[in-house]
């Protein structure tokens, strides 16, 4: 013989498990209303010098003064080609208003950053990252976008492409 719940068990039973799988999917999906602190916000961004694949050398410290977007990406990245066309527009958007964009690759390869930028070209300035920059800025993983405000502190930063951080509110609160 088959045993039945109580009337409007079952219900709740269902309703919880509806409840419980929301839970879980908005914990994994990456997505938040409001981006967490992180371990560089607010703190001052090291004074690196990066060397632009045209050979050009820019200066953090000479950047005093703008708001600056550090995107380290890698060409073998699916998340950060993602995310470029973002990231684009960005400097498109805000290049004339003070924004410096700089794309820093952690490629290990040179000639195949080349060959991206050949393919694919930026209208912002690129540079492959030393290990020691990297460190810098403890960046893991890639992507990693980082904001910085016109005093030189990190103001906001994500790890990993995630689509619900609206970059361009960001910038507008910082220009």
């Amino acid at each position: 013989m088959k045993k039945q719940l109580p009337h409007g068990v079952s219900g709740i039973i269902i309703a919880t498990v509806v409840l419980l799988a929301f839970v879980v999917i908005g914990i994994f999906s990456g997505t938040s209303a409001a981006p967490k602190p992180s371990k560089r916000m607010g703190k001052p961004a090291p004074t690196v010098t990066f060397t632009m694949v045209d050979g050009k050398k820019i200066s953090l410290a000479d950047l005093k003064g703008k708001v600056v977007l550090l995107n380290f990406w890698a060409t073998w990245c699916e998340p950060c080609r993602a995310e470029m066309p973002e990231i684009i527009k960005l400097h498109n958007t805000y290049k004339d208003r003070g924004l410096v964009v700089l794309g820093l690759s952690a490629d290990d390869n040179q000639a195949a950053l080349d060959t991206y930028l050949k393919d694919n070209p930026l209208p912002y300035p690129v540079s492959r990252v030393t290990r020691d920059q990297g460190l810098a800025f403890d960046i893991s993983p890639i992507p990693t976008t980082i904001l910085i405000d016109k005093s030189g502190t990190v103001v906001f930063d994500v790890e990993g492409y995630d689509k619900s951080v609206n970059f361009s509110e960001l910038v507008e609160k910082y220009l």
